[in-house]
């Protein structure tokens, strides 16, 4: 797992890229860090670092739920097979890992933890959003980082055609697309209607989420293709910066 580190996160340098080998057997996280930085003349990779963290069981890392880099504090989501969830943080300066246990109803019994996405408020602090069916619920870790409050739910319904007075069986969930959005604000959503046995219904309309303002719009007309790579840019100051000839 890659993350890009910039001068805006207080690295000392125009970028540092953080690789890090996450190996969680049992009750004991391994990390193995190895960073390259713009500081370094020659850009080689430096030596791997392994730091160790206890956890209660078996995780594995989720790679579509986002990484979030606050400071030089990396946040990823940690998931298990019997749907338990944890976070899992990596501080670049201190080179040491810690966790953040989840709220404890932040999912319905029986609710898979895979819908689960990680992003961070304007003020630096982390949000976790968490998808029933076509809800999202919006947690914002606290301050000191011992606590979770819900700051809102957002319910996505309006935007979603309803499919199932044609195909009653559809299973109805929002599923995270990718980790967009980590800088602006924006995070997108995509509305699975799918009757799994004959794959009926299925519906590829990409929603956009507002993180400071709360709203939702739809931004497409349902011709999103999953193999599409999301890329982020300030265009703003792109535009500010091109010169007229």
């Amino acid at each position: 797992m890659y993350t890009l580190l910039t001068a805006a996160d207080g690295v000392g340098s125009s970028f540092l890229l953080v690789a890090a080998d996450i190996l969680n057997i049992g009750r004991s996280c391994s990390i193995k860090i190895q960073t390259v930085s713009s500081a370094n003349s020659d850009r080689e990779w430096g030596p791997v670092t392994v730091t160790n963290h206890p956890l209660q069981k078996k995780f594995h890392l989720s790679p579509w739920s986002g990484v979030v880099v606050l400071g030089s504090l990396i946040h990823w989501h940690m998931y298990s097979a019997d749907k338990g969830s944890v976070i899992l943080t990596y501080h670049v300066a201190a080179t040491t890992a810690g966790s953040i246990e989840l709220p404890a109803d932040v999912l319905p019994e029986g609710q898979i933890s895979l819908n689960l996405h990680l992003t961070s408020s304007p003020d630096g602090r982390l949000i976790l959003l968490a998808a029933d069916r076509f809800t999202v619920s919006i947690w914002l870790l606290s301050s000191t980082g011992d606590g979770w409050e819900r700051r809102a739910s957002i319910h996505i319904s309006p935007l979603v055609p309803d499919l199932t007075q044609r195909w009653p069986e559809l299973c109805r969930r929002i599923e995270f697309v990718g980790a967009a959005g980590g800088r602006s604000g924006a995070v997108l959503l995509q509305p699975s209607t799918i009757n799994y046995l004959d794959r009926k219904g299925e519906n590829r309309t990409l929603i956009l989420l507002d993180m400071e303002t709360k709203e939702i719009r739809r931004i497409n007309n349902g011709d999103y293709i999953r193999s599409s790579f999301l890329y982020e840019v300030n265009l703003a100051s792109r535009l500010s910066a091109m010169k007229i000839f």
